[in-house]
């Protein structure tokens, strides 16, 4: 059986609760989605990953099924085997497509454009554009992915700085619309738990609220 496993949400589960982090809250969820990239990763290089390669083994026995179908000697239990093969030859190119679209982030092509090899190239331009290969700070050109980095904090943490003494535009009398005392409670009021699966309910499958890159259909 070439196919995915489809016990993929009892294996997250299961990272899930193998990690061991400390904090609160908010810094748990940053720790552990970062603990299950790293799993993610794993796994697509040693399972999804291999797509190309389970559609190439899913051919050859279709190959040899149709030559079997050719003379004449298909027999009952190659044609149950026939089938299931061109079944899991639909998934893995399915899976092959949605992985690439995903990739590509064009997400306004319409489920069914089946133009792989589009999604490849827009795929590898979007890597390209979201990457930083070089960087010149002060006349000086910083190549390597520690350098970057080190240069790019450095830069916020010297615009963020605190500073003692700073003028600031202040707007004395001048008059404001006020919101009512009702608005300024709603305002003022905690997330509710719907309202945050509202909102996410609410956002394309493929679209990512974050940087860390989990899609909202995978949360």
């Amino acid at each position: 059986m070439w196919l995915l496993s489809d016990d993929f949400g009892e294996r997250v589960r299961g990272w899930w609760d193998s990690y061991t982090v400390l904090g609160n809250l908010s810094c748990r969820l940053v720790q552990k989605l970062k603990l299950l990239k790293i799993d993610l990763r794993q796994w697509n290089r040693e399972v999804f990953g291999k797509l190309q390669t389970q559609k190439v083994l899913i051919l050859t026995v279709l190959q040899g099924l149709d030559e079997k179908d050719d003379r004449g000697i298909l027999f009952e239990e190659d044609m149950a085997r026939q089938d299931t093969a061109r079944k899991d030859f639909g998934h893995v190119a399915r899976m092959e497509e949605i992985s690439f679209r995903q990739k590509s982030r064009c997400l306004w092509l319409k489920d069914g454009d089946r133009n792989t090899s589009f999604f490849h190239r827009m795929a590898n331009a979007h890597r390209r554009v979201t990457q930083i290969g070089r960087l010149r700070v002060n006349g000086v050109v910083l190549s390597s992915t520690e350098e970057i980095t080190m240069a790019i904090v450095g830069f916020y943490e010297y615009l963020f700085r605190p500073v003692e003494e700073v003028w600031r535009l202040t707007l004395d009398g001048f008059p404001f619309d006020l919101i009512s005392e009702a608005d300024y409670l709603l305002l003022e009021s905690v997330f509710t738990e719907e309202e945050v699966f509202k909102v996410l309910w609410s956002m394309l499958g493929d679209k990512a609220p974050g940087p860390d890159g989990f899609s909202i259909a995978f949360l």
